[in-house]
């Protein structure tokens, strides 16, 4: 009997009206364990979801106990708990927004870039699951600071929104929101570098101190 010659299916794109489809899907709502309701900004559906704006994020992450440093009692007491973790996710600086304008501008537009891009993240999942919601595509980069003194290390906007969008949506179990490996990196790196400013910044006030005993001494 001879081989057959079957090839794989490839599945059909899908149309606008699957996608629109999809967009209008409901999201269950999910109930405050500190305030025994729900945030006024919870999505109803997955367009809902998308068009959620940085400041609902955050202020939907304080209300369902989430948002760390100021985490509580009720906080892992949820079906998924998330590190929602407000100093790594803070915006840049007013000061240094203007001067890393342009590189966040190419960074967004380049194919290398990180963040969510609607219509190709959103195509690019449902063509094999069209409930699933995407999860972050290429890995995001930290930006540096505006000066050499100041070396904070901070995300894009296009980054910071995109990866608060993604906890969102794993903490309400939207599926295709896990964390990939590329964020949990650069949240490494990000820790690292705030421990080692923070032993420098120990360091010279010890030495300060040192010096000023050292000057009294010998008075």
């Amino acid at each position: 009997m001879a081989p057959s010659d079957t090839k794989p299916k490839v599945p059909k794109p899908l149309t606008l009206n699957t996608k629109i489809t999809h967009l209008r899907l409901p999201l269950a709502p999910l109930i405050s364990l500190s305030h025994g309701t729900t945030h006024p900004a919870f999505p109803k559906t997955f367009l809902h979801f998308w068009l959620l704006t940085e400041d609902e994020l955050d202020d939907m992450m304080r209300f369902y106990d989430q948002a760390a440093p100021n985490r509580n009692v009720f906080s892992s007491c949820y079906p998924v708990p998330v590190e929602y973790d407000l100093e790594y996710l803070e915006r840049r600086p007013a000061s240094s927004s203007s001067s890393l304008a342009t590189s966040t501008a190419t960074s967004a537009s380049s194919t290398t870039s990180s963040g969510v891009d609607l219509p190709s993240v959103l195509g690019k999942r449902q063509r094999s699951r069209p409930t699933e919601l995407a999860s972050a595509p290429p890995s995001p980069a930290l930006v540096s600071g505006s000066s050499p003194d100041e070396e904070e290390l901070h995300l894009s906007d296009h980054d910071r929104l995109a990866i608060k969008r993604r906890k969102f949506g794993k903490f309400i179990g939207i599926r295709g929101c896990e964390t990939p490996r590329e964020e949990v990196l650069l949240r490494l790196r990000f820790m690292q570098r705030r421990i080692r400013q923070s032993v420098e910044a120990e360091m010279r006030v010890q030495e300060e101190a040192e010096r000023g005993w050292m000057g009294r001494k010998w008075v």
